[in-house]
């Protein structure tokens, strides 16, 4: 078997900014989940999309300032 071209294995590149760092994200007032208020999300009570505190922010970042 010959090879046409030599590509280096590469590592995937890991998101600088999550979604808990984000003014966007707001926590349910009686359990932990986690919302989005500038996403829509499908089948939620409020309207907006259900996150995980640590997945990759989205292109509507904001950050924090503390």
């Amino acid at each position: 078997m010959t090879i046409l071209f030599n590509i280096p294995p590469t590592e995937p590149v890991k998101p600088a900014n999550r979604c808990k760092h984000c003014i966007h994200m707001y926590k349910h007032e009686y359990n932990d989940t986690k919302y989005c208020r500038k996403q829509m999300g499908k089948n939620t009570a409020y309207g907006n999309k259900k996150i995980k505190a640590n997945d990759a922010a989205c292109p509507l970042f904001e950050k924090v300032i503390a």
